[in-house]
């Protein structure tokens, strides 16, 4: 009987912790948006980075969880990619960026956090800056005077 629960534990870690355990898991993750300051309902871009000993991880392999911390603001205030869980894989050597993926409906200063679903101590944290203030969609522009008989 203990023979047969050796086997199967090792069948179960060897087949499901495989991905997770055999590379390790980063110290920390960057999270970089872009832009980094952007107005209510505009679509950024965000990027995921897997640390280790100051280097891109580029053979990480795992699962994140990204949330929004919050005092005043709900879950439907704001979009995040496939809903705030993600999978990297060897693919995506430790880089993945979702263009378009983050969307705030409040303005407001906030704090974008990304953890390994498998350790706790692998986090990452970046402050965004939602405005609602129109001036940041204003343009120069220049107005040319007509022309003679134009």
């Amino acid at each position: 009987m203990k023979k047969v629960f050796f086997v199967f534990c090792s069948v179960f870690l060897g087949l499901f912790g495989m991905t997770t355990f055999a590379v390790g898991s980063p110290d920390s993750f960057q999270l970089e948006v872009n832009p980094a300051t952007f107005s209510v309902n505009q679509p950024v871009d965000l990027t995921v980075k897997a640390i280790k000993n100051g280097q891109i991880m580029k053979d990480y392999e795992g699962r994140l969880f990204l949330e929004i911390e919050w005092d005043n603001l709900s879950h439907f205030d704001y979009t995040l990619p496939e809903g705030g869980f993600w999978e990297m894989k060897l693919s995506n050597q430790g880089v993945k960026t979702y263009s378009k993926g983050l969307q705030v409906k409040k303005a407001g200063t906030f704090v974008l956090k990304v953890e390994d679903l498998v350790s706790d101590s692998a986090t990452g944290t970046i402050t965004i800056i939602v405005s609602s203030d129109d001036q940041l969609n204003l343009k120069n522009i220049q107005l040319l005077s007509p022309l003679q008989n134009g």
